[in-house]
């Protein structure tokens, strides 16, 4: 990690506890320093801190096979949601009250697709993931939130499956006749159609909830990896 990014995080955890405090005081504070298990002069590990320790200590294979699961979970939680949200809209009647659960496992795909990036992609990629998600929000803005979503949950599918012949064509075990190259471009194209997806179903609150999410969640990653909790390496 440069000396810029470990200044961006910083300053963005104070901005966080600034917000934090304006909205509501010392004592909100206090109750979000106790929720993330933090004690005395203790500092909170900001995400880029975080990222790095996790990009160190799990290897590419487990990073694949990460991201693989929780795109199933996002799918299946989607299809949940399909169920139970039963044509129910919010009060502006123009957007679907997306169920916490769903939220959740989508913060999780966007968290191990950035750790995925870094970990097996060039800085080059990641322009042309950027380039990808604007192409194809231009393309989707326009369908219906019902659509978006029932095309996310056939995207996740496409993903999961995509990051296993990912995993497949580098181990060289149960052969696939593609690359890994041609099999990191369609995985690559594939994220960027769930970022832009994502990008419309999630806004304003939502995405600040899933953002406050993924940085807990990279941090507790990160403790696990270390060792200093004891139950397992997963994100959960």
């Amino acid at each position: 990690m440069n000396l810029k990014d470990y200044q961006r995080g910083r300053n963005d955890g104070l901005a966080l506890a600034l917000k934090i405090v304006q909205e509501g005081g010392r004592e909100a504070l206090e109750a979000e320093i106790k929720n993330r298990g933090v004690t005395g002069g203790e500092l909170i590990m900001n995400y880029n801190e975080s990222k790095e320790t996790v990009l160190q200590l799990l290897p590419a294979e487990e990073v694949i096979l990460q991201f693989a699961e929780e795109c199933v979970e996002l799918s299946r939680e989607i299809l949940v949601f399909d169920v139970e949200a039963d044509g129910r809209l919010l009060s502006n009647g123009t957007e679907y009250k997306m169920l916490s659960k769903v939220r959740e496992e989508a913060a999780d795909v966007e968290l191990v697709a950035d750790v995925l990036l870094d970990k097996i992609y060039a800085a080059y990629d990641r322009r042309i993931l950027g380039s990808m998600v604007g192409s194809i929000l231009i393309v989707v803005k326009g369908l219906g939130l019902i659509h978006i979503r029932k095309v996310l949950h056939e995207v996740c599918h496409d993903l999961a499956k995509a990051a296993l012949k990912l995993r497949r064509a580098r181990s060289g075990e149960n052969s696939t006749p593609i690359t890994e190259e041609e099999a990191k471009e369609m995985l690559l194209c594939h994220i960027s159609m769930i970022m832009a997806l994502d990008t419309i179903l999630f806004k304003n609150e939502e995405r600040e909830q899933m953002e406050k999410i993924k940085e807990m969640k990279m941090e507790r990653w990160a403790e696990r990896l270390r060792g200093e909790t004891a139950d397992g390496n997963g994100i959960q």
